[in-house]
Parts: structure tokens; sequence; C-alpha cells
């Protein structure tokens, strides 16, 4: 039996047309075709031709809705675990992701990686630690439409808000970005404020202290120069040099008296600023060479203003010309000057921080003994020995202290007479630049033989010294050195000791009669 594929009427095998609607028999018929569904018509209604043509042609086009509502009212055709899962096998393990069998891995990802551990998953797979999972396991989230599958939702386009309760009100990021802005600004204005603030007073500062560090050194005040220094720093000069903070002074006291007679006397100073710079906070790009130099003496500057300087100082007879920065540093609260500082590690190293301390010891001593010495004074000179000198040159040579004096004089003059020919006084101004220890095996030389007398020292040191010798209309640089001895707890010229003991070997019983 054969029927017709368009409205399913029994045809015969040799016609050509369906004799209920006329279709062509050209196009293959459909076999075993299921008989058409019977439509009741109501009982009170008028059946037409029209219309039972009409309800003839519904079934075969209604089958398949019929069949489609069927599989959607029946819980055996539909995924258990998706209720929004689409008819055509979507993955169990996330019910909103694509008919192409998405990995199952990432809730947030493409329809090509979708997890399992999604939260929108079914209730065989959604994590039970899921915050925001519902609790009778149904997805989290902004639920999309239930009615149907929803192949085409991407959960990365909504936002997940937290269960219970409506979802909390965004704030409006260009709020937060004109406050983040805003801060920033606040901030560098404040800074900007700072820094001027700073740097004004910090500049009216630096020029005082430019001034002030002038006037007292054109002065010679090493005292005020001092100020100018933190405290801490006398501890790098004690570690460093071995002069305490008084000792320090007194070295720069004496570069800046010399100083002063290298130009004439009478110093004025003058400075022009060539370049500034400012800076704020110890890691600050422009304090980095100041606290390079600080960082020398253990000190380091939170804020600091730099001026380079063309500067002069003159005198009577001469003038110096400088260039160079000085910074006005602020260290732990208060603003010092890196120049005085400077100033006094050079006063230190290059000795006269020396020459200050082994002055304020020996100086009346140097400038007596060498007076003496040049002048052939033998009694001055014999002051600077021990007691027991005069038992031993009597011991040795006869010569009483009287007469020893009287030699040692004689010694003296004949030795000297050839490079100071004058009959004037000759005036000796002395300055001490450097004291050395002996050792204590050169000691031990210098002592041998004269332990059994008395005479042998238990300290010694050389003492060197720059003298400007003038006689008569002549005048004449040299340095020297003289040996001290220190016997019972007293300084001695060792040197008037050997020039007693020469003169006594000359003049004395059993010597020549001259030199």
């Amino acid at each position: 039996m054969m029927h017709c594929k368009e409205c399913g009427a029994v045809i015969g095998e040799d016609e050509k047309f369906c004799p209920n609607c006329g279709a062509s028999t050209g196009t293959p018929f459909l076999e075993d075709m299921p008989d058409p569904i019977e439509v009741v018509e109501p009982a009170a209604a008028e059946t037409s031709d029209a219309v039972t043509a009409s309800a003839a042609e519904q079934p075969a086009a209604a089958a398949p809705e019929a069949s489609q509502a069927a599989a959607e009212s029946a819980p055996e055709t539909a995924p258990q675990s998706n209720p929004y899962a689409s008819q055509q096998a979507a993955p169990q393990g996330n019910p909103y992701a694509s008919q192409q069998a998405a990995p199952q891995g990432n809730p947030y990802a493409s329809q090509q990686a979708a997890p399992q551990s999604s939260p929108y998953a079914s209730q065989q797979t959604a994590p039970q630690a899921n915050p925001y999972g519902n609790p009778q396991g149904a997805p989290a989230g902004n639920i999309p439409p239930q009615a149907g599958a929803v192949p085409n939702y991407d959960p990365t386009m909504t936002a997940i808000p937290p269960m219970g309760g409506q979802p909390p009100k965004k704030k409006k990021k260009g709020c937060l970005i004109a406050l983040l802005i805003a801060i920033p600004v606040v901030i560098l204005a404040a800074i900007i404020i700072v820094v001027v603030c700073v740097a004004t007073s910090a500049g009216n500062r630096t020029k005082n202290m430019v001034e002030d560090y002038w006037q007292a050194y054109v002065s010679g005040d090493a005292d005020a120069i001092a100020e100018m220094v933190p405290d801490e720093y006398w501890d790098y000069i004690q570690d460093t040099y071995d002069f305490s903070k008084d000792e320090a002074i007194a070295g720069l006291d004496e570069y800046l008296d010399e100083l002063s007679d290298r130009l004439g006397g009478n110093l004025t100073y003058s400075w022009d600023q060539t370049n500034a710079a400012a800076g704020v906070g110890s890691d600050s790009e422009m304090l980095k060479d100041a606290n390079d130099f600080l960082s020398d003496f253990d000190l380091k500057a939170d804020a600091g203003v730099g001026v380079e300087m063309d500067a002069t100082v003159s005198g009577d007879s001469d003038s110096e010309d400088y260039s160079f920065s000085m910074w006005s540093v602020k260290i732990d609260g208060k603003w010092y000057n890196t120049e005085a500082i400077s100033d006094f590690d050079m006063a230190c190293s290059d000795g006269y921080a020396a020459t200050a301390k082994y002055t304020a010891e020996y100086g009346d001593m140097m400038d007596t003994y060498w007076t003496a010495f040049l002048n052939a004074d033998g009694e001055t000179l014999g002051t600077y020995v021990p007691d027991a000198m005069w038992d031993f040159l009597k011991e040795q040579y006869g010569c009483d202290k009287n007469a020893a004096v009287d030699y040692l004089s004689q010694y003296l003059d004949e030795s000297l007479s050839s490079e100071y020919d004058t009959d004037d006084a000759i005036i000796v101004d002395q300055k001490i630049t450097q004291v050395d220890d002996y050792e204590a095996e050169d000691m031990a030389d210098m002592n041998d033989g004269l332990d059994e007398y008395g005479l042998s020292g238990d300290d010694m040191k050389d003492v060197y010294s720059d003298l400007e010798i003038t006689y008569g209309d002549e005048s004449d640089s040299q340095s020297s050195s003289v040996i001290l001895t220190q016997i019972d707890g007293k300084w001695y010229i060792y040197d008037c000791m050997y020039y007693l003991t020469e003169a006594c070997y000359y003049y004395g019983d059993g010597s020549s009669d001259g030199i």
C-alpha cells in the first residue's frame, strides 16, 4: 500500500497524482507512514469539506511538534542533573555549556574550556564550598531563563552577586579613579609646598650660613666654624686622627693664622653664586653628592641646599680664589655646613691639628730651645737636662756644671758662626709639624750605657719643626728635629744632653783644645 507523502491518503500503485490532494507522485513516498492523528471536532460544529481537508493536512506537520512537546513533558528524556540543558545532549557537567562538548574545567572560560567545578554546574558536580551556591544545588549567579535550553549563554558576561538579598550597588569606577588621581595630586601639591617652603627657608638659612662661614673664615674664628658641624663629627675626628675637638679647632686656628700671614693680614671675602640645588629626603637624588661626601664621616643628611660659588679671600698683600660647592645640610633636625666639615678634616689630615696639639704640649720648650741653640746660649740649654747629667759630666770629663755650660756655649758659637755671621741676636719662629714616637728597640739603643747614670729615658719622641730664622738683614728657612726624652715622668731635651757631652769631651780634661 502506498501513501501520499503530502496528505497521507492511500493511492494506487499506478496513479501519478494523489486523488485526495493532487500531489505529484514523482517525489518518493514515505512508506509505513503512521496513521494521521484524528482531529476531534466539537459536537455542535458543522463539518464542511474545507474543514475536513484542513484537518487532514495537519497531522503530518504537527507530528514533530507533538513529539517535541512529549519529549519536554517526559522526565525520562531530559538530563535530570541539568534543568537548563538542551535536547541535544549537552555535557552534564556544565548546564550552560554549548552543544560542542566543551572541556570541563573553568566556569568563566569560553565554550571550549568549561569546568566541572563550575559554580553553575549541576547538583552532582557543584563544589560544596561555593559561598554563592544555591542551598538546593541550583546554579548561582544571574539565572538565565528556565524555559528551554540556553546554548549561547555566557556566564562571563554576568556578574555573580551574593546569594540572599539584593546584590550590593557597585561603586562608580570614575569616582574611584578620580580619587586615586586626586590623592597623588594632593600629595604632590603638598610635597611641592613643603619643598618650596623648605627650600625657601633652607635657602635663607643657607645664605646666612654662607655669610657666617666666610666671616668666621677670614677672621680666623675656628670656634665659630666648629658650631657649623654636628657633635657626632668629633667622634670621627677622634677615631680617625686621634685628636680631640679642642685639638681639631686649634688645628684649624693654625691653618687660618697661616692663611692670614700668607695673604698679609686684614682678610676680607666676596662670593657669587653660580648654581644651586635643593633636596628633601635622605634618599633624594639631589642629595646624593652631598650624602656621598657625608658618608666618609658617618653622617647622612635629611635635607639640604647646595650653593656652587666663586669666592675670593683678599689680604693686604695677596688674595686667593676658590670655586666649589658649599652645602647647608639638615642632620637630625639641625643644619650644618659641609665646608666647615671639610675644613676640620683638612686641618687634621694636613698636620695643622698635630701642630696645634704638640705646640700646646711642647711649643714653649721648642721655642726656647731653638732660640737658645742658634744664639749659642749654653746656660739656657742647661735647664733642659736632668740633674744627674752634671754628675755624669763631672765623673767622665771633670767638668762641673758651670764649666759644662761655658763649654757648650763655645761649642755652639764655633759651630754656627760660619753659617750665621752676625753680632745681632738671631730671631727664630718655629712651628711644630710632626711628632713621632720612638720604637722600643730604637729607644733601647739611645739609652745604651745611660741607665747606670740615671739618664735612661722611659719614653722618647722626635719633634719636627719648620724654622724661619732671621739674622741681621737676612733670613733662612729650615726644617729640623729634636729628640725629647722622658726621665722620671719629666720631659727633657736629649739633644742638650748630647751637645753638653760633646762640648765637655772637646774642652774638658784630656780633650783637645777645640773642635
